[in-house]
Formats: structure tokens, C-alpha cells, sequence
């Protein structure tokens, strides 16, 4: 039984190449006769099997199997996988060992197309192999392979080195006490999309101040390409120490030296330098995104858990002990090469011995929906033995999410300043309800003392729909009109809108009852777009400057942002004033809005009064918005100075609440 692999990359830095290091060391000391074919041939010395230089082209992927003629192919990386699956020269069989792409939508747009042409590429491909082979379950999901069989990478070719704390502190200059948190990467550009280089900074700063008076020092432990790229600039202006080209026991002396290792990164495959920080004894953390929940025991959700476990694991020396030996327990128990050649060897002899079958794959949405629908109905039937009234449903990305029981009955006040364009405002009201699919609410259309008699003429029409109410006043700003309204309205939950945001789909109104009737809930609001897709708004954060920064600005709809956080419910420091919906009992326990501010700045003082009761600011994407543009306000919106868009008071609202330390629940879910 001849074998030959195939690679594009063997060299170190690269996973791949330890793979087929450590596989071809252990499978040829069971007698299976193995070659490599690799246009990479620089660290060839370190196989004990031989190594063919090949080209990127099919005449030399062509030229290597009519002189070798193996039994069985195994490739492992593009171009590869489309030349190996059209070759018919001579009985072949055929293996797809799969690591994994970065998914196309973690790149930019131009990007993102090719990437994305090439994932389906190599899929069809594939097609056309006898066996599948995935190094994780996510990315077996990912390809939508159901017959795929997943070997994970082993650990224990990690040692580490006998060099003392001392001798590592002065290496690399580190301070005496200082605290050590490691990452790996490579930082280039095409990494710097989804190595999550932009969290790492923000996850610095924030333990930077845990860390106190303990000097922090983060170091980056990879290779730079081109040598001072953007991303590794960036890094560096930021403190952290880079450490390239560093041999395997310095850097494995650094990681065992380390408090915590650190992977920011959106996209894994695996993530073997996270293991193999696990298996040197050092706890390694990350977000909960691709196959980190299978390769570590500590993977969180969003910014904030991630920092109080890191915090914990920085303060409580008993503790950080106690994860060293969790760790490397964690690893040792499944992860080894020993296991790996096993699973593959045996693979190999029933497919000598048998043949094998062809690969089977759904299309992508099928693969979502199919692992989808299993957690349904483990979730839902978790809840019917609870007695629960919530349900999950499956989301068309995969996710699933818990419905809330909703309060059907419960009356609506939807609070409108009018706009004193007739055409534009008779144009919004209609659509705006044409897009309320909710029963019991009402549109209150507030006047000012500025209003036009002509206009008035138009709201005493629109009366004669049950559902539009007028509530003139004196007002002189929105602030003030809104408080006046929230007053003389009796529903339960009042809504306020804009007059420049449009619902994009009917249901919105259920999902703002869903979580605004919770009892620790004091407002809700939704996500809102631009025209041309983009996020304008998901929620309000204050920087460390005290500037307000609008949650995913720019960000193209459907992107989630770096931690997904846009795509889940979570909590926020305020809402802009676009759309908010607030109980009307709580609303009056603050004394509604402060009148002496305007526009955001009066929505924004709103939320701080709720949370200094003790009430959650959430957003939810499940309610979407847009704004609202037609022929007729195209121009009247960008020139528009009615009440509805002054955003007055700014030095008033931070004054007010400066000193009342609002600590900003960013990235916090409910």
C-alpha cells in the first residue's frame, strides 16, 4: 500500500506541516509506505519519509502519480484538491483531509467573492474523492459532509524546555512580577481580517487595569509577512512585544512561563497553538466561535466574560494552578498523535482492503438547517419539562433562539413628532403601518405650537383611522413634547419613533414586547440601517473620551460585527432616539425626559435614569428598522430643522451624570 500526501505549505508556522510531520513518523513505523508531494521542500530534512518537489500546476501533480502511482491520494490543501479529483490516468483513491477555510464573509467584499468561489471549488472537488476527513466537527459542519469522519490533531509533540523564569525574563525583558499573557499568529494582512488583532487591543487595555500594579506584557509569538505590515504596526504601537522567528523552546518556555494564553481569532479550524498552550500546563482562553468550544474548556461569549475570567485566573494564584493541571488533563486525554495515526491508519487499511465510498454532501442551507433542528428539539422539549412558556426556534443561520411569551393583549402608544412636510408625513404613516402587523396600538401624532394650519387640516383626516390619535401641545422641543404625551397616554408601553425610521418587517412590535415586559428591562430598541444597508445604529456606547460612539456604524447588514454581538439581544450604555420603547410606569418613575435637552441627548439622559433603577437598556436585531426615504424627502430630511433631529444639550447631559459612574455593560448579554 503506497500513499502520497499532498500540500501546498509543510514549513513550520503552518499547521499542516506538523500534521503530516508527526502522521508520516508514526503511520511509517507501521509499515505503510508514505510519500509527500510538496512545492515546499525547505524543512524536507525533518520528515523521516521522502519528499517530491512538485509544482502549482496539473502537469506536475500529473508527472508525480504516474511516477510514484500510489494506491491512495490524501490531499490537504488548494490547488491540490481540483487536480487530484479529475485524475484518471490510473486507479486512484482518492482522500479529502480537510483543515478548514476562513469563511468568505470575514474578508472584505472584493475579497470575499473569490474566497467564497474557491470554497465552492474545492467542494465540488471533493465530490469526487472516496473519503472526507474533517479536523474538527466544525468544520465537517462547515462542509456539509455528512459521512465525514473527524481525527482530531494531537498535543504531545509539545515539550517543554528546562529554562527558569529568570532566564526568560531577562530574553525577553520582561518586568520582575510581571504578568505574562501569550497569543500565536501569524500577522499579515489576509490574517489580520480574522485573527481578531482589533480584540486582542481592547482585551490589553481593559487587563491592563486589572493587572495594576502589576506591570502587563503581552507578547504576539508569530511570524510577520511582509516584516512591518499594518497589522503588526499596529500591534506594536500598542505595547505588545513581538516575538518572530523565535526557536521552539524559547517559545515554548515563553507560553509555559505565561499567565494566560489568549486567542482572539474569529475563524479556527483547530487552533493548535491554543492546544499546544494547553498541553505546556498554560490555561488558554477564547471566544466561543468555531472550534474553540471543541479545544478548550474556557471559551466565552463576548469582551466582558473573557475579562473576568482572565481577571481571576491573573489574581488567584490557587486558582491558576489548579487550570495548569486542568489543562494540560484537557489535552492529553484526546488530543495525542498517538490517537490520530491510529484513526487515520485504520482508515487507510479498510480502504486498501475495501475500497471506498463516495463522499456525501448536502448543500450548505441543508447543512444549516439539519444542525439546527436537533438543538430545537432539545431545547423545546428542556422547556416543556420545565413548564416553561418560552420556545426556541431555528434561525436560518443555524442559531437558535428562545421566543418570549408575548403579551398580545397589551395596548401600544406609538408617539410620532409630526414632520411638517404634509406629503412626506402622509407617505410614512402609511407605510409605517402598513409594516405593524400588532393589534392593539395606537399612533399619537404630536403637534408643536409651530404647527401649520394646512397641516393640522391633513391630522384631523387622519383621525378617522382608528388607529391615529392627535395630541396637540406647546412644546418646543421633542423632549418636551414626548413628556407631555407620556402623561396624558394611559397604555401600558409606549413607543417613540422618530418620524425618520421605518419598520422592515410587521412583527417588530411582538419582539419589543418580548423583552421590554420583563420585569428588569427599562427600554428597548432595535437595529436600524442606512438606505444603503448598512448599520447606522445599534445601540449608543460612550468612549473613554466621553464621545458617543453608534454600536456597528458602517458595518454591512448582516455582518454581526467582531464578536457577532450585533446579531444577538444584548445590553447597551443608551439608545439613539430613532426608536425606543419603554414601560410607561417606568418611564414616569424617572420623570420622563428631561426637557432641557434634545434629540438623542434626551433618549440617552432616559436610559441613564432607567439604569440608575436598576433597569437593562437591551437591542435587539430581531427588530429591524430603516430609514425612511422617498422622492418627496430625499432632500427634506438632509434639510429638515424641526424639532425631531436637534440634538441640543450635550455639556448639560454630561455634566448631569460625569460623576455618577454609569459603568458601560458593553458587549453583555441579558
Amino acid at each position: 500500500m503506497k500513499i502520497l500526501c499532498f500540500s501546498s505549505v509543510l514549513r513550520q508556522g503552518f499547521g499542516v506541516g506538523l500534521v503530516l510531520r508527526e502522521q508520516t513518523r508514526l503511520l511509517s513505523q507501521q509499515g505503510i509506505s508514505l510519500a509527500i508531494a510538496s512545492p515546499d521542500t525547505e524543512d524536507a530534512g525533518s520528515f523521516n519519509v521522502p519528499v517530491h518537489k512538485i509544482g502549482f500546476d496539473q502537469d506536475s501533480v500529473h508527472s508525480i502519480l504516474q511516477q510514484i502511482r500510489p494506491d491512495i491520494v490524501i490531499v490537504h490543501t488548494p490547488p491540490y484538491w481540483e487536480m487530484i479529483g479529475s485524475y484518471s490516468l490510473h486507479p486512484l483513491l482518492k482522500i479529502a483531509y480537510d483543515h478548514g477555510e476562513p469563511r468568505a464573509d470575514l474578508f472584505p467584499p472584493i475579497q470575499a467573492k473569490r474566497i467564497q468561489n474557491a470554497i465552492d471549488s474545492k467542494y465540488r472537488a471533493i465530490d469526487r474523492y472516496h473519503f472526507h476527513i474533517s479536523i474538527s466537527e466544525y468544520v465537517k459542519r462547515c462542509s456539509g459532509i455528512t459521512n465525514s469522519t473527524v481525527i482530531y490533531n494531537g498535543s504531545d509533540h509539545i515539550t517543554r524546555q528546562p529554562i527558569a523564569h529568570d532566564d526568560i525574563n531577562t530574553l525577553i525583558s520582561l518586568p520582575e512580577n510581571a504578568v505574562l499573557i501569550s497569543t500565536i499568529s501569524r500577522i499579515g494582512e489576509a490574517e489580520s481580517y480574522y485573527k481578531g488583532f482589533p480584540e486582542l487591543i481592547s482585551l490589553k487595555d481593559k487587563l491592563t487595569k486589572v493587572c495594576e500594579p502589576r506591570p502587563l506584557c503581552w507578547v504576539m509569538i508569530g511570524k510577520s509577512i511582509p516584516k512591518n505590515n499594518a497589522a503588526e504596526t499596529m500591534l506594536r504601537d500598542h505595547g505588545f512585544l513581538m516575538l518572530e522567528n523565535a526557536p521552539d523552546a524559547l517559545k515554548n518556555a515563553v507560553i509555559a512561563r505565561s499567565d494566560l494564553f489568549i486567542s482572539a481569532s474569529r475563524w479556527e479550524g483547530f487552533n493548535l497553538p491554543l492546544v499546544e498552550a494547553m498541553a505546556l500546563g498554560t490555561p488558554a482562553a477564547g471566544y466561543s466561535y468555531a472550534a474553540h468550544p471543541e479545544v478548550t474548556p474556557w471559551h466565552f461569549q463576548n469582551e466582558d466574560e473573557l475579562c473576568r475570567f482572565a481577571a481571576a485566573v491573573i489574581q488567584n494564584s490557587r486558582l491558576q494552578t489548579s487550570l495548569r493541571t486542568s489543562a494540560v488533563h484537557f489535552v492529553t486525554s484526546q488530543f495525542t498523535w498517538g490517537k490520530n495515526a491510529q484513526a487515520l491508519s485504520g482508515i487507510l487499511r479498510q480502504m486498501s482492503a475495501t475500497g471506498g465510498s463516495p463522499v456525501i454532501r448536502q448543500s450548505q442551507q441543508e447543512a444549516f438547517i439539519d444542525v439546527a433542528r436537533e438543538p430545537v428539539q432539545i431545547v423545546n422539549e428542556h422547556l416543556s419539562e420545565k413548564r416553561s412558556q418560552y420556545h426556541a426556534v431555528a434561525l436560518d443561520n443555524g442559531c437558535v433562539r428562545l421566543h418570549a411569551p408575548t403579551k398580545s393583549k397589551t395596548s401600544i402608544a406609538i408617539v410620532i413628532p409630526l414632520n411638517q412636510n404634509k406629503a412626506v408625513f402622509e407617505s410614512y404613516i402609511q407605510a409605517f403601518m402598513e409594516r405593524t402587523a400588532y393589534n392593539d396600538y395606537t399612533i399619537y401624532i404630536v403637534t408643536d405650537k409651530n404647527t401649520e394650519p394646512h397641516v393640522l387640516e391633513t391630522l384631523h383626516a387622519m383621525r378617522e383611522n382608528n388607529h391615529i390619535a392627535v395630541l396637540e401641545t406647546n412644546a418646543r422641543s421633542v423632549s418636551e413634547a414626548y413628556s407631555d404625551a407620556a402623561k396624558r397616554i394611559t397604555d401600558e408601553y409606549i413607543i417613540f419613533m422618530d418620524g425618520l425610521t421605518i419598520p422592515l418587517a410587521p412583527d417588530w412590535t411582538d419582539e419589543f414586547m418580548a423583552h421590554c415586559s420583563a420585569h428588569d428591562v427599562g427600554a428597548v430598541g432595535g437595529i436600524i440601517y442606512y438606505q444603503d444597508n448598512a448599520i447606522k445604529d445599534a445601540g449608543i456606547e460612550i468612549d473613554k473620551n466621553g464621545d458617543i460612539q453608534y454600536c456597528g456604524r458602517g458595518l454591512p447588514r448582516g455582518s454581526g460585527g467582531p464578536l457577532m454581538e450585533f446579531a444577538v439581544v444584548r445590553e447597551v450604555t443608551a439608545i439613539s432616539d430613532a426608536c425606543i420603547c419603554v414601560r410607561r410606569s417606568d418611564l414616569l418613575a424617572v420623570k420622563g425626559f428631561d426637557t432641557g435637552l434634545g434629540g438623542v441627548y434626551a433618549v440617552m439622559d432616559l436610559c441613564f435614569s432607567l439604569r440608575a433603577n436598576g433597569k437593562k437598556i437591551l437591542t435587539t436585531p430581531f427588530a429591524a428598522f430603516q430609514e425612511f426615504t422617498s422622492e418627496q424627502n430625499t432632500k427634506h430630511i438632509a434639510k429638515n430643522a424641526d424639532m425631531n433631529i436637534k440634538n441640543t444639550g450635550s455639556d448639560v447631559f454630561f455634566k448631569k451624570w460625569i460623576h455618577k459612574r454609569m459603568p458601560s455593560p458593553r458587549q453583555r448579554r441579558p
